[in-house]
């Protein structure tokens, strides 16, 4: 597109004959018929003409829409997150982070941070993405140890945080009373006084999956931004497979972060204000494509790339351990002798059924992008990174 001359040179031949716009339009996309090649140049010339206003106001929709779907689907998994049920499902949509995450960062993140990069790039990307692992991996230690002797008070002798779920919260907060108060997920309720949270006990892998999150909605806006700019067929389809990634991206990020110990209204309130990353990233794609469409395009490849890296370490590194810990929590017998939850079959298949969920959206998202693909080379743009 912009980035090799294409929209200039598409201009330039929509002011000379019909015959010598098939001809070019015929000799770049090979086997394309005539009819095929006026239809993409009548579809190109209407777009030229479509206000920038109107591309903008495109672009806030589609980012409000993401917004408000992760907000439904936020509240429909507090009104069903409590008993057996809510561990359950806090269990599933935790395999489903993990499964996103790592098939999302190296079936469809990181191919579209390398896609038509030069060999020196790549390796800078894979260093990049390096940095974003370690990156995440010390952001989580360094909080560790900030939280070190506040979590001991609670969880001696535990080398890793134990998993709240909020069921378990639920039934500690109303089993615990005191003379003085009790402890409500992370709030400290003292008898007569307003509530008030205490952000030590929120553990670590929940701010490093939150910094994951700002870095990833603002790629998202700034490839929607970029996509509504080139055309509208390319941005719709961008949208769609956006939407279809950060649906479950978002429930899971809820269900992590409840699991670090933030309250509903916290997270709620967390990822309105992370989703404000997206508007940002969306005012950068359209606001700098017509002047600036390389480096647009190449501080994108970066974002990815850290992306895949902090993704993949919380998904391996923090997130597993706590997989597996509810795993065991819901397939043995409690401290007091209490019947498992379910038996390790029907888990299992809940972590299959999860596996296979998020298999099947990354293979959705790659039918609606391999359309991207095929109808920006029709239109006669050949930018490669910007459909995130």
């Amino acid at each position: 597109w912009c980035s090799n001359g294409k929209c200039k040179e598409r201009g330039h031949r929509d002011d000379h004959h019909d015959d010598h716009h098939d001809h070019d339009h015929s000799a770049e996309s090979g086997m394309a018929g005539v009819s095929q090649a006026e239809a993409d140049a009548e579809l190109a010339a209407e777009w030229e003409t479509f206000p920038i206003e109107y591309r903008w106001l495109a672009g806030i929709i589609a980012g409000i829409i993401l917004t408000v779907n992760s907000l439904i689907g936020m509240c429909l998994l507090q009104c069903l997150g409590k008993g057996v049920a809510g561990k359950i499902l806090q269990y599933a949509l935790v395999i489903l982070s993990i499964s996103v995450m790592v098939s999302d960062s190296m079936m469809h993140i990181y191919p579209h941070a390398i896609e038509g990069a030069s060999h020196d790039t790549v390796a800078k990307l894979g260093i990049t993405a390096f940095a974003g692992s370690l990156a995440c991996v010390l952001f989580s230690q360094l909080m560790n140890s900030l939280h070190r002797g506040h979590k001991h008070t609670h969880h001696p002798g535990m080398a890793i945080p134990a998993a709240r779920t909020s069921a378990t919260v639920a039934d500690d907060a109303d089993t615990t009373p005191s003379k003085e108060g009790k402890m409500e997920e992370g709030k400290i309720v003292e008898q007569g006084e307003k509530e008030k949270f205490d952000w030590r006990s929120v553990e670590s892998f929940g701010w490093a999956a939150l910094a994951g999150d700002l870095v990833c909605n603002f790629v998202d806006g700034l490839s929607i931004g970029v996509a509504w700019y080139v055309g509208w067929f390319v941005g719709l389809v961008t949208s769609i497979a956006i939407l279809a990634h950060e649906i479950p991206q978002e429930l899971s990020d809820y269900a992590v972060l409840r699991l670090s110990g933030l309250t509903n209204c916290l997270v709620i309130g967390i990822n309105i204000v992370s989703s404000l990353t997206s508007f940002v990233g969306i005012a950068i794609g359209l606001g700098i494509s017509t002047l600036l469409d390389e480096v647009v395009e190449e501080f994108a490849r970066y974002c990815l790339a850290f992306t895949t890296g902090a993704w993949l370490a919380i998904a391996l590194l923090l997130l597993t351990p706590i997989a597996l810990k509810l795993f065991v929590e819901m397939t043995h017998k409690g401290p007091d002798g209490q019947p498992p939850v379910l038996g390790w079959f029907p888990v299992s298949l809940v972590t299959a059924l999860m596996m296979a969920v998020a298999l099947g959206i990354m293979a959705a998202i790659g039918v609606l992008e391999g359309m991207t693909h095929a109808h920006g080379g029709h239109e006669g743009h050949g930018h490669e990174g910007h459909d995130h």
